[in-house]
């Protein structure tokens, strides 16, 4: 019965700990929701928006313009959302 009890507890703590591992993970990111950022891919394009969702795998830009992609370096409205997967992203900053 000891035992039992204490593979239960021992259950619950490694639940509560990894639980709180996970929802600190992207604290800084989630703080900045609603914040204008700059992206930088990896392969070289930037996006301006305003960070509207983030999760483990993508950040999800809203009000979007897509940095000197214009023909004369003028920047270009970006329609919708724009879905950027984290391992694309090189930098994210506020600017």
């Amino acid at each position: 019965m000891i035992i039992l009890a204490a593979a239960v507890l021992v259950c619950g703590l490694v639940a509560a700990t990894l639980l709180w591992i996970w929802s600190g993970r992207d604290r800084l990111l989630r703080e900045r929701l609603c914040d204008k950022v700059v992206v930088t891919l990896k392969t070289g394009p930037s996006f301006s928006g305003v960070l509207f969702k983030v999760d483990d795998r993508a950040v999800i830009l809203r009000d979007t313009q897509a940095l000197g992609a214009a023909l004369n370096g003028d920047h270009l409205a970006v329609d919708g959302e724009l879905v950027l997967f984290r391992t694309d992203i090189e930098f994210l900053q506020r600017p």
